[in-house]
């Protein structure tokens, strides 16, 4: 999560931690998050796809709020600002109707 100058924040780990009660978005498991950042850097490393590496981040932690999300993306699968976003849009979709055909199956 991008903070503007003016704001205090410290690193932890791989996030930006703000002491802005409105943007703070925390991972429920940061052990988790960080073995999917971690994930994402070495599908990255070896196929340099960025989508393929996003996929595998959010596989991981799509129980995470999407701020969460977001921030992993951008350091585990090298994404911008910008693109983040794209990538949550376009891979949680696909996950959701991934996830609505296996449960339309089981039935």
């Amino acid at each position: 999560m991008l903070t503007p100058t003016n704001q205090r924040s410290t690193h932890s780990g791989d996030f930006i931690v703000t002491n802005d009660p409105k943007s703070a978005a925390l991972p429920h498991n940061p052990s988790l998050v960080n073995e999917a950042i971690s994930a994402g850097r070495i599908i990255l490393a070896d196929s340099g796809s960025k989508a393929a590496a996003c996929r595998a981040i959010f596989e991981l932690i799509h129980d995470e709020h999407r701020d969460v999300i977001l921030q992993a993306f951008m350091a585990g699968g090298q994404v911008t600002v910008k693109g983040a976003p794209t990538y949550f849009y376009n891979i949680s979709k696909k996950f959701k109707r991934k996830q609505q055909s296996v449960s339309v199956s089981s039935a």
